[in-house]
């Protein structure tokens, strides 16, 4: 299932403005200026904090900036799920499922890699190594 999203390639990440699990307003231009891979998790998905890890090692690298988003789940639930993993990534809460359509989500983890202009170059679904994170960056 590495595309099944051919449809979204070259298109501009979707309007939004939601708030991270410290409070922080985010929008999708707030994630322009970077390579970002936007990756949307549940935090009951069993495989979740072995996919949260690998991206963690990754925000250590310059090149991408790992940003996690929670479907339908609000800002105080993964606000208690961050500070339980002691994870370094930016936790973006869109309780009311703004996101999901609009990037046809169908299956946690799905991997939207996005270039500096807000594109999304590349969609992944499932537990991906950092390795494979890295080269669907490029």
């Amino acid at each position: 299932a590495q595309n099944s999203y051919p449809a979204l390639i070259g298109t501009v990440l979707p309007e939004f403005s939601l708030f991270t699990s410290t409070n922080e307003e985010v929008t999708n231009f707030s994630l322009h200026s970077q390579n970002t891979i936007l990756t949307l998790l549940n935090t009951w998905y069993p495989q979740t904090s072995e996919q949260l890890t690998r991206l963690s090692a990754l925000s250590k690298s310059q090149n991408v900036n790992p940003v996690v988003l929670f479907p339908q789940e609000s800002v105080s639930k993964i606000r208690s799920f961050a500070n339980r993993g002691n994870y370094n990534l930016t936790f973006i809460a869109d309780p009311d499922g703004t996101l999901i359509e609009p990037l046809r989500y169908q299956t946690a983890p799905t991997h939207y890699f996005i270039d500096r202009e807000g594109k999304i170059n590349q969609v992944a679904t499932g537990l991906l190594s950092e390795q494979e994170i890295v080269n669907n960056s490029k």
